[in-house]
């Protein structure tokens, strides 16, 4: 099930294309050490595509077939990667970029950021439930965002892998 995101407008998804352009451009899209070799060269494409007229669903499905089968435990052996590896990945990478691009948007449209629950969650976690409803200084995030790619960020937004947690416009 696709992420709530409140903002994902025509403005918005302009500004996550600049952004993972941007990334493009630098060398620095996070490439997930999971895709097989077709999902390394494929990820920026199908990245830029979710972005344009999609959501991290359509992207998640359209990872699907992309990443290897097993991976290392770092112990001599190898683990299966798991089944919703495509889900995660999608996930993790179009929130990011969405953020980045309502960063951009607050910064430009003199308004703020706050801290929100973007997908249900059964068991959510004492800390990330603490965020929610926190403003956040747009232009510190989206530092923290381009300077933090592929890992957990100084701020906690989001906050690391399955989080659930984004942020969303407010005047």
């Amino acid at each position: 099930m696709a992420l709530k995101l409140d903002n994902l407008d025509d403005i918005t998804r302009k500004y996550m294309v600049e952004e993972m352009q941007g990334d493009i451009s630098e060398r620095k899209v996070y490439i997930s050490s999971r895709l097989n070799a077709d999902g390394k060269i494929r990820f920026q494409e199908l990245l830029i595509a979710s972005a344009k007229s999609g959501n991290d669903g359509t992207l998640a499905e359209s990872l699907l077939g992309y990443f290897n089968e097993k991976e290392s435990n770092g112990k001599g052996s190898y683990k299966s990667i798991p089944y919703n590896a495509n889900v995660t990945l999608a996930e993790g990478e179009y929130n990011r970029y969405y953020i980045r691009a309502l960063c951009r948007r607050a910064i430009l449209e003199n308004k703020r950021i706050e801290v929100c629950r973007v997908r249900d969650s059964s068991r959510p976690r004492p800390e990330s439930e603490c965020r929610i409803g926190e403003i956040v200084d747009a232009a510190m995030l989206l530092d923290d965002l381009k300077n933090n790619l592929g890992k957990n960020t100084f701020l906690g937004i989001p906050g690391g892998v399955n989080s659930g947690l984004s942020v969303k416009l407010i005047d």
